[in-house]
């Protein structure tokens, strides 16, 4: 590090405390993404695709554990008081990988069904830190102060960091073993009824989606999938989108609650 960034010393305090928000911030968001097992879920991944942004971009700083610990109590406090994402939940989705960002409003167009998107590989893999049990169950990891550890050197600071990674579930999504199990085991953990998966043409993570839908649906969870691409505008159909989605719902039984 010193001779690529050019530097006559190794700030070994930045780096423990870099090491330390990233623990406390991932594990942390990890507990506020198993709050959606719940029934009703407190949120929707539309909205938790806006919040994992935080532990995308400055998980080094101490803003990110801060963030995230304010919202495990607001997140906390729904869940006890049964507030849930979408009043009308009654259908409960899986979507994976990255949704098509230019048009979130496809997760808003499936709340008039009464479906509301609680889980996804790519939403908890990206700046969270679970921990696999025996079974395959996924449970967060807990936080440095649960752990009863405190970071002092440098070589405290790179072995946590480290353990932290290692053997991680959703890690290697683009392995498509890894990612038919961890998103059945996703599907089952958080009671969907049902799945929705892109044929993502702007991202390696889209290997595997035909093995996982033919996993989902032999562990009897359908699954619809559409064709787009997140990073190319001229891929993206959105009339044929939405005749898909209606026609899953339709398949599925439900209506339209109303406009």
């Amino acid at each position: 590090m010193k001779r690529i960034t050019k530097r006559d010393y190794y700030d070994d305090e930045k780096l423990i405390e870099a090491v330390s928000n990233e623990i406390d911030g991932t594990a942390l968001w990890a507990k506020v993404c198993e709050f959606n097992k719940n029934i009703p879920a407190p949120l929707d991944m539309k909205t938790m695709f806006s919040l994992y942004v935080i532990n995308g971009l400055i998980r080094y700083k101490k803003e990110a554990p801060e963030f995230y610990r304010v919202l495990y109590d607001e997140v906390k406090d729904r869940v006890k008081n049964q507030i849930a994402a979408v009043a009308t939940e009654r259908f409960r989705v899986l979507h994976d990988p990255e949704p098509i960002w230019r048009y979130l409003r496809m997760f808003r167009y499936m709340e008039k069904y009464g479906a509301v998107c609680v889980a996804s590989l790519y939403g908890f893999m990206v700046g969270t830190a679970f921990e696999s049990r025996a079974d395959g169950s996924w449970v967060p990891a807990k936080t440095l102060e649960e752990r009863g550890i405190k970071l002092e050197t440098r070589e405290d600071a790179l072995r946590a960091l480290a353990e932290s990674y290692i053997d991680r579930p959703g890690l290697m999504a683009w392995y498509p073993k890894n990612k038919v199990e961890d998103t059945v085991r996703i599907a089952k953990d958080w009671h969907c009824d049902g799945a929705i998966l892109s044929l993502n043409r702007g991202c390696t993570l889209t290997a595997g989606q035909m093995e996982v839908k033919w996993a989902l649906q032999e562990n009897g969870i359908p699954a619809l999938l559409y064709e787009a691409n997140m990073a190319d505008p001229r891929e993206f159909d959105e009339k044929e989108i939405l005749r898909r989605i209606d026609i899953f719902m339709d398949s599925q039984g439900l209506e339209k609650l109303g406009d």
